[in-house]
């Protein structure tokens, strides 16, 4: 065992390990890897005039200038190069060389700095696995905080331009998940550390920096023609992704309500529901916060989060064990209480996916990379480190066994599209828009209507105009692409409720799918 520490520490430099990352991300860009949410699938086509005909300059969640910047690469470079997944690429490679530089100068024992790198690796492995703009936007913020914070120097001129370069990106990317992350390392820099003046003044330039993105958005949306759109989109946001609505939907309680069981489908374009509306519903919803049976269910409902995702739930646990190891002290187990008891709150108050639940947890990274001292004279760092890498492992293998699955899915649908006639209105049922991360661009654009957050947008009336159609409501005859599993099926009777009746007019099946022509009687 000996032996191999040396091993470690002889080969294992910091430059080795930047080149280890390296390698790792170019491969996984090589492989079929996807985006987790359909969100950044949608948002990388309307930069890329993959879904509109036009290269957007706004996509809604990210930043007005990043999405300007995508669109701008798009129409002038080239259009068939995915420039929006190469950015987040280089968002995750960043924050990975941030935090290894800070690991390496720490004055730990080899055996902590292999765990700690190994569990870094780890995180921007699956990042590049299963990319998401809001994971990769609150771990670019904890990166270049855990860079820019020492407990014993000063931070020079250029690790301050490297940290304002990884915190304005963060910000571009998502301001909501650098704000959460950021709100975790405020808290305990000011419990815990709080040393000196200059990086106090640290904090006082990020947070003007951070009101410089926030107003800037808020004036461009507020100006454009997406302010209408952009009402509604928050609207329905409050009402989709409330937690009561949520476990609603779940217990089929809108089963008997068309209006709000396709809305909990995300089937809204064109359809009777107004502001109004989600605003009633909303208040109503608000009501049932402090029902008994609804506080057991948001207790639930993190642990199935943490159990459908088992590689974040992992690696949750993992850093809340190393913070309760490594910190007995008074301070920080309030810090790690307190911290607690916010999640759990905001848990209830609102339907925190996955991945915001990984973002609250990895801010547990922070003091751990501050700690002055690390697992001294133990082997634990090599046993967990050994740990991470067979999870890690586990997580490729069923990443690849998806991947084969998904890949199947893919090769029937092609079958199926050439089959349907050039000027044909298509839809999908129950197919991942995420499984189309690597395809679709200006000149091979999305030959499919999509439902969604995008509906009732600009958007959804230039991508319309390219389908031939006005609204949902003119389509006389439709495709609809479905997967066989995910029955029974809610297209047709949709279009039927905002339209007028539909027969079929033929079906063709394969093993995974099944291709329906429609058209009205």
């Amino acid at each position: 065992m000996k032996t191999f520490y040396r091993e470690i520490n002889l080969n294992f430099n910091s430059k080795t390990w930047l080149w280890l990352g390296i390698l790792i991300m170019v491969g996984i860009w090589n492989c079929p890897w996807r985006y987790q949410v359909n969100d950044d699938v949608i948002m990388m086509w309307l930069v890329s005039g993959a879904y509109t005909g036009k290269e957007e300059f706004y996509a809604v969640f990210i930043h007005p200038i990043l999405s300007y910047s995508f669109s701008f690469l798009y129409r002038y470079l080239n259009h068939t190069f995915s420039w929006y997944s190469l950015f987040m690429y280089a968002g995750i490679f960043y924050s990975y060389y941030l935090i290894q530089t800070k690991i390496e100068e720490k004055a730990w024992n080899n055996s902590s700095k292999f765990l700690f790198k190994i569990l870094i690796l780890a995180i921007c492995s699956h990042l590049c696995i299963f990319p998401q703009f809001t994971l990769i936007s609150g771990w670019l913020a904890l990166a270049s905080w855990c860079f820019i914070i020492d407990e014993n120097e000063q931070p020079q001129k250029k690790r301050l331009l490297l940290f304002f370069l990884g915190i304005s990106c963060s910000m571009m990317i998502r301001i909501e998940a650098f704000l959460l992350v950021s709100i975790g390392v405020f808290y305990y820099y000011f419990l815990i550390i709080n040393r000196n003046t200059i990086q106090k003044r640290i904090w006082i330039i990020v947070l003007f920096l951070a009101a410089i993105f926030f107003f800037s958005k808020n004036i461009f949306e507020n100006n454009s023609e997406f302010k209408d759109y952009l009402i509604f989109n928050k609207l329905r946001h409050q009402v989709i992704d409330h937690p009561v609505f949520y476990e609603n939907s779940k217990d089929d309680l809108y089963k008997q309500d068309s209006k709000w069981y396709y809305f909990s489908k995300w089937y809204f374009q064109d359809s009777e529901i107004g502001n109004p509306d989600l605003v009633q519903l909303k208040t109503i919803l608000d009501k049932s916060y402090l029902n008994k049976d609804y506080i057991i269910k948001s207790f639930s409902r993190f642990w199935e989060v943490q159990t459908s995702e088992m590689f974040k739930g992992f690696i949750s646990i993992l850093l809340i064990l190393l913070f309760v190891i490594s910190f007995p002290k008074r301070n920080n187990l309030i810090f790690f209480g307190l911290w607690i008891v916010m999640f759990f709150s905001a848990n209830h108050l609102f339907h925190l996916r996955g991945r915001v639940v990984f973002l609250f947890f990895i801010v547990l990274l922070f003091p751990l990379l501050e700690n002055s001292r690390m697992f001294i004279k133990s082997k634990l760092p090599i046993y967990l480190g050994v740990v991470i890498i067979l999870f890690l492992g586990a997580h490729f293998s069923n990443f690849w066994k998806e991947s084969i699955k998904r890949e199947k899915l893919l090769s029937e649908y092609d079958q199926l599209i050439k089959l349907k006639e050039d000027d044909e209105f298509l839809m999908l049922e129950g197919f991942s828009i995420e499984y189309f991360s690597k395809r679709y661009n200006k000149e091979n654009q999305v030959p499919f209507f999509i439902h969604g957050w995008v509906s009732r947008s600009p958007f959804q009336k230039r991508a319309l105009n390219r389908l031939g159609y006005a609204s949902l409501k003119e389509v006389e005859k439709f495709d609809l692409i479905v997967v066989n599993e995910k029955a029974p099926f809610d297209t047709k009777n949709y279009m039927e409720q905002i339209s007028s009746n539909y027969i079929i007019a033929d079906s063709i099946i394969t093993e995974e799918l099944t291709l329906f022509k429609y058209s009205r009687k």
